[in-house]
């Protein structure tokens, strides 16, 4: 069987898209092998030259190519490999419109979508193409539900395959920097991991700046780490500034990727109140430290923290009333401790790399 996978973004960039387009190469990386399949992944603005291709492509059954932004060339490309698959995997509701192009009508089309993106009127070039996939994959019921709530679609083309953790994450021999060796002081901390631009404003990193006056009343030595960076950063550290919180604030920019790990082991909590998330990896991520998670009751969230057993959704209120969570959890180890291991435990449940794959090998099989 050939499989021709059209990707936007693998190892060039960083996000929770390209997470889910790295565990579906690394879990066909596997299945290539176990199934004798010819898989062939482009990627439309990756360069190709990644150190990180070997740590997820290590079958020879797999291509793969980054087209460095080239839109017409990677269009003609897909078009002819299309001819030559038996099935197409678009993973981004973007491609859609290339559907009507694939000249062969006897490969099936898979689609999978993750947020924002579909949570509306879609194109009608979109629509189109849509009505020639044979099933829609999403990463959440919500993102599932808003994409019906908009458009029509057969509810039965539908299919969900929730995010997992990267694998690579995982990694057992991974070196773990103390809070020292971060440069983060020795206190409670408080973790957000996220893009800090201006397009990502619903995430809403600003409504946690804004709570840290609350906070402090009650845990002086607390401190926000922010991990990321973006256009947006110099608004958020100014919003610090103006309410006087800079000193137990600090924005570190973006870290390299096996850093990453450490400033979540060295949380005491995860917050992220975004309103807007198809899912939210990041959540995941701390989930594996057993790190309690702050999010907002809103997009996919719900379908990651369990409400009061893993963390805690914000009703997305008052300012105030996420200091009151974050101080509560601050305050009690027993219950950060509690609430940290269930979510552990719930990730190993239900969002394990193992799962994801096996998930993966039912729906392309179908």
């Amino acid at each position: 069987m050939r499989i021709l996978v059209l990707l936007t973004d693998l190892f060039d960039k960083f996000g929770g898209i390209q997470t889910f387009n790295r565990c579906i190469v690394n879990a066909l990386s596997s299945l290539a092998e176990k199934n004798n399949w010819q898989v062939y992944v482009f990627v439309l603005n990756d360069k190709g030259n990644s150190s990180l291709i070997p740590k997820y492509i290590k079958s020879k059954n797999i291509v793969y190519k980054g087209f460095k932004g080239n839109k017409i060339l990677y269009t003609l490309t897909n078009i002819f490999f299309s001819m030559k698959s038996n099935i197409v995997f678009l993973g981004h509701i973007n491609f859609a419109p290339l559907v009507p192009f694939f000249l062969s009508n006897k490969n099936k089309r898979y689609l999978v979508i993750h947020g924002i993106d579909v949570w509306k009127k879609l194109s009608n070039l979109q629509i189109e193409g849509i009505s020639e996939i044979d099933k829609i994959i999403s990463v959440s019921n919500f993102t599932k539900e808003q994409m019906l709530k908009f458009n029509n679609i057969l509810n039965t083309k539908f299919t969900i395959l929730n995010n997992c953790l990267d694998p690579i994450f995982q990694d057992k021999n991974q070196k773990l920097y103390s809070k020292k060796e971060l440069n983060l002081p020795n206190n409670p901390i408080i973790l957000s991991v996220s893009r800090l631009d201006d397009a990502d404003k619903y995430k809403k990193i600003d409504l946690v700046i804004k709570s840290m006056p609350f906070i402090l009343k009650e845990i002086p030595n607390a401190t926000y780490v922010i991990v990321g960076d973006g256009n947006d950063r110099p608004r958020l550290e100014q919003i610090t500034k103006n309410i006087s919180v800079n000193n137990n604030v600090i924005f570190t920019g973006e870290v390299p990727h096996d850093l990453l790990s450490s400033y979540y082991n060295a949380c005491d909590v995860f917050v992220l109140p975004s309103l807007k998330e198809g899912f939210g990896i990041v959540f995941l991520e701390a989930m594996y430290y057993a790190k309690p998670c702050v999010g907002a009751k809103a997009g996919g969230i719900p379908e990651v923290i369990e409400d009061g057993v893993t963390g805690f959704l914000w009703d997305t209120g008052y300012v105030y009333s996420l200091a009151d969570i974050i101080i509560r959890l601050l305050k009690n180890d027993d219950l950060k401790q509690s609430l940290g291991l269930a979510g552990k435990e719930r990730l190993n449940k239900m969002f394990a790399f193992e799962l994801f794959q096996k998930e993966l090998e039912n729906i392309l099989c179908q």
